[in-house]
């Protein structure tokens, strides 16, 4: 029997319960295809965010990242991630906390001076924080031109954006 999709030349099995006329391999391609088309649908993106809210799926997918099986994904997983995103420095993001605690007291005495110990964009005293203007996460460094003092109510509306109020002083 011919393959449907590829053209090629297979034995279908007698097991199963159809007459696609399609080979295994196409199987598999059509499948992840269809799966893919439904999650992108409206009513695939509302199961999807049912099985999310689902206190059940957190249970499994504790049990299933404990497995050797899915932390051997992970690890290829961060390395295709690697390979396509070299600007994205991991390790930095990893060894942040650990440097952070180490440098943040001298940054935030250096932040308060330089900001006259008030938030640059509201003058507020309350919460005040460090604050990257290059996001981290957009490949911004903890440099000293890279930081801002600013309190929490601001810090939160800036979000990911990249504003430096410094500029507005």
């Amino acid at each position: 029997m011919r393959c449907r999709d590829c053209k090629k030349e297979f034995s279908p099995n007698p097991c199963w319960r159809h007459s696609w006329g399609i080979c295994a391999k196409c199987r598999i391609v059509n499948k992840r295809r269809i799966k893919s088309r439904y999650k992108k649908s409206t009513k695939g993106e509302e199961a999807e965010l049912r099985w999310r809210k689902n206190p059940i799926k957190k249970k499994i997918d504790k049990r299933y990242r404990s497995t050797e099986k899915a932390k051997i994904k992970a690890v290829e997983r961060m390395e295709r991630y690697r390979a396509k995103h070299p600007q994205v420095k991991i390790e930095e993001k990893r060894l942040g906390k650990i440097y952070m605690s180490r440098t943040q007291g001298k940054m935030r005495k250096w932040w308060k001076e330089k900001s006259k110990n008030g938030c640059i964009k509201c003058g507020s005293f309350k919460l005040l924080g460090i604050d990257h203007i290059i996001p981290r996460s957009k490949g911004g460094g903890d440099e000293k031109e890279n930081l801002q003092a600013l309190c929490a109510k601001c810090n939160g509306e800036k979000g990911v954006k990249t504003i430096d109020y410094a500029d507005n002083l």
